[in-house]
């Protein structure tokens, strides 16, 4: 939307004045976006150059009138605005962006086409309604699709977008404005997932952790599937936008499942995970500790993993880890080493009985520029939880090298598709004969 302009073009970058070729040359060495103005006879252009994925680039120039200063009017409005609205160009590219995209995204999208940061199976259809729109079918039209955040996670987003036309323009530019619609998506996914737990339309699947000089079996860890219109969904598909209530719910849906396997995996232990934000829940304690008693499990057959990236907070969790710990139940920290930390810390705390080592460091043992150092770095933690007798599993061993690295090294157990991908019981128990 830019009030006050006559005239918009695009040019060929590689056979442009010099004024242009400086900005140009900078673009092509900083990889990033710049925007100049450039005085063109008795006229001024404004430009935005941006790189492109072939290694060159592509400039959008915009002259500027006599009344420019109500295109600088909306400029300021942008840039002041509480919602994340923008301008963007015919191609996608995004002009001008309010600050508060910077809080849906984890980044301002100046420079940028929106295709870039939007979940890849919702691009066509935005494109789709963009481009229909651009050749007049419609004027607007909004859309709930889903955005990359910078940090890798699922925004869910409700975007308005709309076409402005000014008189004597021929190309139209268009407005977005988007609202970040997590709450709503939670809302919703949430009645789902009561809905498919009270029609049992969730399983488990069982990973078998193995000795690694023979492959025999000593455990299972169960992972919660979904089984939703005849597709199996893993748990990175429906878990990430649940609320701890919601988590609970799950929770004890996977561990009624799993107690009630337990007849055909003994005498090998299950390993159930909980997720920390059920643990939050101060009910939750109170609702696992009278679950498990009236379930009459023998704590020797049931193992509960917590993932290390949540256990910083230990004391919001640690009575009630405490208190399964005094029940009899094994507890583990689980993904040693993922996202780029350990607290070693967690080592100590007297209730764990075990640890597993993330994925993350079983793929560099044999990487290039890593490997010399993640291979250290897993001698000093099997000399860690020798000291501290804490039992250790090796995940995500998808390679015989692995295996043979870790058995000379003086690992006992893993597990991974090495070994075996996750199963349900049926192929569990048939594998067995």
């Amino acid at each position: 939307m830019f009030p006050g302009i006559l005239q918009s073009n695009c040019w060929d970058l590689y056979s442009c004045q010099p004024d242009h070729y400086a900005f140009y040359v900078k673009v092509l060495r900083q990889k990033e976006a710049v925007r100049y103005t450039v005085p063109v006879e008795d006229r001024v252009w404004e430009c935005l150059m941006i790189p492109t994925p072939d290694g060159g680039c592509q400039g959008i120039g915009v002259e500027r009138t006599r009344e420019h200063n109500l295109k600088e009017q909306w400029e300021v409005a942008i840039r002041s605005c509480p919602f994340a609205i923008a301008t963007v160009a015919p191609n996608g590219l995004m002009l001008d962006c309010a600050p508060a995209w910077e809080k849906i995204l984890g980044f301002n999208p100046t420079g940028k086409r929106y295709q870039e940061f939007t979940h890849p199976d919702d691009i066509a259809a935005d494109v789709n309604l963009h481009f229909r729109m651009m050749e007049g079918e419609f004027d607007s039209y909004s859309l709930m699709k889903r955005y990359i955040h910078a940090d890798g996670h699922i925004v869910h987003v409700l975007l308005e977008s709309g076409i402005i036309r000014s008189t004597g323009i021929s190309l139209a530019y268009v407005t977005d404005i988007t609202r970040d619609v997590a709450m709503q998506e939670q809302q919703r996914l949430q009645g789902e997932i009561s809905t498919a737990i009270l029609e049992e339309e969730f399983e488990l699947h069982y990973q078998p952790i193995c000795l690694l000089a023979t492959g025999e079996r000593v455990g299972y860890e169960a992972l919660v599937r979904w089984r939703k219109n005849g597709e199996i969904l893993p748990p990175a598909r429906f878990l990430g936008n649940l609320g701890e209530r919601t988590i609970g719910l799950l929770t004890f849906e996977v561990l009624r499942m799993a107690i009630r396997d337990r007849e055909y995996l003994r005498p090998h232990p299950t390993a159930v995970n909980l997720d920390p934000r059920s643990l939050k829940d101060k009910a939750f304690g109170v609702k696992l500790k009278r679950f498990l008693e009236v379930s009459h499990i023998d704590p020797i057959e049931l193992q509960f993993e917590i993932t290390e990236q949540y256990l910083m907070d230990v004391p919001l969790v640690e009575l009630l880890l405490r208190s399964l710990a005094e029940d009899g139940f094994q507890l583990k920290v689980d993904d040693l080493g993922s996202h780029g930390y350990s607290n070693l810390s967690l080592l100590t705390l007297d209730y764990f009985s075990g640890v597993k080592i993330d994925k993350s460091l079983t793929d560099k043992i044999y990487d290039p520029t890593e490997g010399r150092r993640t291979q250290k770095l897993l001698s000093t933690l099997l000399l860690l939880t020798e000291r501290l007798n804490l039992d250790v599993v090796v995940e995500g061993i998808e390679a015989e090298e692995q295996v043979k690295w870790l058995l000379n090294n003086g690992y006992e157990k893993g597990q991974g598709y090495f070994f075996s991908r996750p199963l349900p019981l049926s192929e569990i128990l048939e594998s067995e004969g």
